[in-house]
């Protein structure tokens, strides 16, 4: 049966749901069968894995699994991807979630019941994790806070494509994801619509595991092309550089901080002959103790190995998100040549 068949002889579903895959016969069965085994009826929703130029056998897995599967010729990058699977989608509400997730029964649910509400035109989704690795449970632990900090705000303008739902009109409306960027591609996208009046509100009950980073240096190298991109995200949208939803004003003291520590510590190696104090040391660590102890204590309570390992690997975070940033600057003014990330 071919793609055009099947749109005849199915009826029109009020919600598609988009994943985008690349090079994720790993995953890709388990996120399409968890999909399709949702608390809602099955005739009310469509899923669609759009297979992004892979060289392994993602689509066929996709597509024994029960989903429709949209080949791409070759590799376009995340955003396109979504563009094209919206392009054949035929319901009113587009879900998204990433082929490297395992969303809950409810997730669907969860998600759309939320634009009932026609003033409504947008949700976002949870994190979950069963991985056991310490990296992974503190990058978990870390979506938690993140979570914490969204969960104060009535309406987001942040809002992440591993769980979420807008409404076809208004992603046609502001023209879809930019396909330029192939990180903080979402990003960009949630603030265009936010801009545009677009209210979107916070779904906790739309949970889905995923597989996080499970060592440090695959979790920093991410956290520095996440800040890399987020420069090209922030020319466009200046004014998210002072405050969104999703990101707490103490992680940007935070990287700030871990910077002060190693100038402090820079000098104090240079400099030790010539009188330099232990002092701003002292003040940088003093000031860096205290932003993440707040982390650190809520660890200790459930996990006091993760409590042991959150300084080193905050602070790791942190040099990642700094240099990523000042990369990007440096890309953005042109005194050094923009290298795809993707």
């Amino acid at each position: 049966m071919t793609w055009a068949d099947s749109l005849v002889e199915d009826p029109k579903p009020r919600i598609s749901v988009v994943v985008p895959a690349f090079q994720a016969a790993a995953t890709i069965e388990q996120c399409v069968l968890a999909l399709l085994a949702q608390t809602l009826p099955r005739e009310e929703y469509e899923v669609i894995v759009v297979d992004d130029g892979s060289s392994d056998d993602t689509a066929s897995r996709a597509e024994k699994s029960g989903a429709r599967v949209l080949r791409l010729a070759h590799n376009m990058g995340p955003a396109a991807s979504r563009n094209a699977g919206v392009a054949v989608a035929r319901g009113e509400l587009v879900v998204f979630t990433d082929a490297d997730c395992e969303p809950t029964r409810q997730f669907l649910a969860a998600l759309t019941d939320h634009l009932r509400d026609p003033d409504i035109g947008g949700a976002k989704g949870v994190y979950l994790s069963k991985q056991r690795a310490l990296v992974a449970r503190f990058v978990q632990y870390e979506y938690e806070s993140r979570y914490r900090h969204t969960a104060r705000h009535s309406t987001l303008d942040f809002v992440d494509t591993y769980a979420c739902c807008f409404r076809r009109a208004d992603l046609d409306q502001v023209g879809g994801f930019d396909s330029r960027l192939r990180i903080c591609e979402d990003q960009e996208l949630s603030f265009r619509l936010a801009e545009a009046g677009v209210r979107i509100r916070f779904a906790p009950d739309a949970r889905t595991y995923h597989l996080h980073c499970a060592n440090l240096w695959g979790y920093m190298r991410k956290k520095f092309h996440i800040a890399r991109s987020k420069i090209k995200v922030l020319h466009r949208h200046p004014g998210k550089a002072l405050h969104d939803s999703h990101t707490p004003q103490t992680l940007k003291i935070e990287v700030a901080t871990a910077y002060a520590i190693c100038l402090a510590l820079t000098f104090l190696h240079v400099r030790h002959r010539r009188g330099f104090t232990w002092l701003p040391l002292r003040a940088a660590l003093c000031t860096y103790m205290a932003l993440i102890a707040p982390s650190v204590v809520r660890n200790a309570w459930h996990d006091p190995m993760l409590a042991l390992a959150a300084p080193a690997i905050s602070f790791g975070r942190d040099l990642a998100l700094g240099a990523g940033l000042c990369v990007g600057l440096l890309e953005a003014v042109g005194i050094i040549p923009v290298v795809d990330a993707g």
